[in-house]
């Protein structure tokens, strides 16, 4: 409804729909641009509902179209060693639990912590990165941004 407010405020013309981000179906629908912000696309686990979601969003690009995704993305330090593979207590409790995955007071997301899990995650989704841009920082509290996007495209 907000978004609605906003963009009668600004003259923007849209369309509304409402319905699953993780496995949408526009029907025929093509589109240039397809856009998944970091606040539906972190919030949604595990991964394969994220990829489910990617792939989503493929299958409504047009040809040479790109999918933007925003996501907060903590990038290891250079030199800083892999995360351990032992199991967390969380993931122990809850077999959907994925290194990564940080519950919070009232919600759940998840922080690529290694750009080859998101990459991962883009490949099984049918995509390609174009482009990638993580920040040590997941968010930045002073601008109130997510610091990190990947601009997303069909494998060739």
């Amino acid at each position: 409804q907000l978004a609605q407010v906003v963009a009668t405020r600004r003259g923007v013309s849209a369309r509304w729909l409402v319905g699953e981000a993780a496995g949408f179906d526009l029907g025929p629908e093509r589109f240039d641009l397809v856009v998944i912000f970091s606040g539906l696309y972190n919030m949604v686990l595990p991964s394969s509902e994220r990829v489910r979601m990617l792939s989503s969003g493929r299958d409504h690009l047009a040809p040479g179209g790109r999918l933007l995704v925003t996501l907060p993305s903590a990038d290891c330090a250079p030199g800083r060693p892999a995360p351990s593979r032992a199991r967390t207590f969380l993931e122990a409790l809850n077999p959907v639990h994925e290194r990564g995955d940080l519950f919070m007071t009232n919600e759940a997301v998840h922080i690529h912590p290694h750009a080859a899990r998101f990459a991962d995650e883009v490949r099984r989704a049918g995509l390609a990165i174009e482009h990638l841009h993580r920040d040590q920082r997941a968010y930045d509290r002073a601008k109130n941004q997510v610091t990190g996007y990947a601009v997303l495209k069909l494998l060739p």
